[in-house]
């Protein structure tokens, strides 16, 4: 039953333009529909015997929201909206164009206000005629609060159980078995060190992670859980290298009997967030532990 209420989606819309914020990515909005023209002076259409007094939402209306949304996700990531025109191919180029050059600027606020209110932005150039395209600004919310132990180990706990996988944080593996019939498993693990949280203290790096490996067996088998963690102190040589090529974590475990299947789970410590890989057992080529090793 369509009772006339209109839903807002004020609160989906700015998460959604903090996680674009946060991985420095530009929207560039493109109305697929082209040229609307109102469809109220459409010959078919039955249009109002009063439209002042002509109730519900017009279709214009309707229209003119949806370009709102294109123009607020644009100017609030650094984007340009396209609508109202035919030349969608147009739009396309002039996108890329755009993005064959740009400049990372960055900056610490000093307000010290972080207290929920829209914080504008300025760039200017002192060449005239150079239009600059940024974000026009941010909302100053207050960092969240580092989670709980007990709602760290609960996240992970859910992680663990889901059908689906954590992408907070990026990760990669491969896997090697040993011994005929296999015995163990060796696992190489990257974790992305775009999301990990690195503390700077006195030239050092500090984080850690939470890591938690699952083994599951054919139907009716129990799954065997084994938790492991470490925290890191990294130098400025160890860092460079980090950044380039990632952390690299490295396990074996003993198979339990009929193993299909092995799940990772990644937790940052400082901040919560994870990262998960589920990895089916079948075709896992033979390694050997020395080889193994020298990876």
């Amino acid at each position: 039953v369509f009772t006339g209420e209109r839903r807002t989606f004020s609160d989906e819309i700015e998460h959604a333009v903090r996680l674009l914020n946060n991985s420095n990515i530009a929207i560039y909005p493109v109305d697929a529909r082209g040229l609307i023209p109102d469809p109220t002076f459409s010959a078919v259409s039955k249009g109002s015997a009063n439209p002042r007094t002509a109730g519900g939402k017009s279709p214009m209306q309707s229209i003119a929201l949806t370009h709102d949304t294109m123009h607020l996700l644009a100017d609030r990531t650094g984007g340009r909206p396209f609508y109202n025109s035919n030349d969608i191919a147009g739009a396309l180029r002039k996108t890329l164009d755009e993005s064959h050059v740009s400049y990372l600027l960055g900056f610490y606020p000093a307000h010290n206000e972080w207290n929920g209110k829209w914080r504008e932005i300025k760039v200017r150039v002192p060449k005239p005629g150079v239009h600059v395209r940024h974000r026009i600004g941010y909302i100053a919310f207050e960092d969240k609060k580092a989670p709980t132990e007990k709602e760290r180990k609960l996240a992970l706990d859910e992680t663990l159980r889901s059908p689906l996988e954590a992408t907070e944080l990026v990760l990669a593996a491969r896997l090697g078995t040993t011994g005929a019939p296999p015995d163990k498993i060796h696992i190489v693990a990257r974790i992305s060190p775009r999301d990990v949280t690195l503390t700077k203290q006195d030239d050092k790096w500090h984080g850690g992670f939470d890591i938690a490996y699952l083994l599951v067996g054919a139907s009716g088998e129990p799954a065997k859980l084994t938790s492991d963690g470490m925290d890191f102190t990294l130098n400025k040589d160890q860092y460079v290298r980090v950044q380039k090529e990632g952390f690299i974590l490295r396990k074996t475990l003993d198979l339990i009997p009929k193993t299909e299947r092995l799940k990772l789970v990644v937790r940052d410590r400082p901040s919560g967030s994870l990262g998960s890989l589920n990895m089916a057992l079948t075709g896992v080529p033979q390694v050997q532990p020395a080889q193994e090793k020298k990876q």
